[in-house]
């Protein structure tokens, strides 16, 4: 809701603003910092790999890039070697509609089964990545699709 923000994040999705993801990616990385020591304490949460929410083929075409890959790549810079990003563990396997055009209800159908996870899923710690979160149907998708494999994985998302 912050108007300082929405086109920050406009910036970001739209025009490939890369100066404004490495000041996202920096908050963001400082704040992962303090969760993943706490995860690894409390949840044995090791070695994370950082995955984005994937586009289709046809979507990452048209616009030429997915703005949250540019976003954990500035973080996995930043980290020094703390974490890694692998953006083939989840891929969009479903054209759907684009949800900021749906009702939250539409939003969950339009998402069912639209990601798929590989197997080298299976035993790795993901911290799953997403650049805006309204309803929360896509993110949950994903994270049950990579739960489902065999991952632990812990959502992050840099405007709801």
């Amino acid at each position: 809701k912050n108007p300082l923000v929405r086109e920050a994040i406009r910036q970001i999705k739209y025009k490939k603003n890369v100066r404004l993801a490495k000041i996202f990616a920096e908050i963001i990385y400082s704040e992962l910092l303090e969760e993943v020591s706490d995860l690894n304490l409390f949840e044995n949460f090791n070695n994370p790999t950082l995955v984005a929410i994937p586009m289709s083929n046809g979507e990452k075409r048209e616009r030429g890039y997915n703005q949250v890959e540019i976003l954990i790549n500035e973080i996995v810079k930043l980290s020094d070697g703390a974490f890694s990003s692998d953006f083939n563990l989840l891929r969009k396997i479903k054209n759907t509609e684009r949800q900021t055009r749906l009702k939250k209800m539409e939003r969950l159908q339009n998402i069912k089964g639209a990601f798929a996870a590989g197997p080298q899923a299976r035993g790795r710690d993901i911290i799953l990545v997403d650049d805006v979160m309204t309803t929360g149907a896509t993110i949950n998708e994903a994270r049950s699709i990579l739960e489902r494999s065999g991952a632990k994985v812990f959502v992050v998302v840099v405007a709801h």
